[in-house]
């Protein structure tokens, strides 16, 4: 072989590596931006664990998905203490699983679900102790 056909052959070469290595940084870059945008990060995390956290007004505060799957969620309220002392969550279709809904605030509570009326969940809520506060906050987790 003469040095001109050597010289051809490593230009391919070098040429073919460096295209492919462009090309798999441009991949990279292309799926590393989808995956750090806010709206495919929002839907994952809406698929996977969908939560909401509402209050005793029964105002939605932060949905993450769970409203997708619960038409409405009702509190009552003990006149006497002003606590929550029961909430009913209302699916829009049936779950297994009860929800877990957790109290955000520093309260000591029990909270025990049962079964409702339809597909609803009912959550019974025994403070053990309590602190005075104006608004109390609670997550509700979907388990599909």
């Amino acid at each position: 072989m003469d040095l001109l056909k050597i010289l051809e052959v490593a230009g391919w070469v070098i040429g073919l590596v460096v295209s492919i290595y462009g090309f798999v940084k441009f991949i990279d870059y292309r799926v590393g931006t989808v995956i750090q945008g806010p709206h495919f990060l929002k839907e994952l995390s809406a698929s996977l664990r969908p939560y909401a956290i509402f209050d005793e007004k029964e105002t939605i505060l932060v949905d993450r998905g769970a409203m997708a799957f619960i038409e409405s969620i009702e509190v009552r309220m003990d006149t006497a203490n002003k606590l929550p002392t029961k909430i009913l969550v209302h699916p829009k279709l049936h779950l297994d699983q009860a929800p877990v809904l957790i109290p955000l605030d520093t309260d000591m509570s029990i909270v025990k679900e049962s079964r409702g009326k339809k597909f609803d969940w009912v959550y019974d809520i025994e403070y053990v102790g309590y602190n005075e506060r104006e608004q109390r906050k609670y997550s509700i987790e979907v388990i599909k």
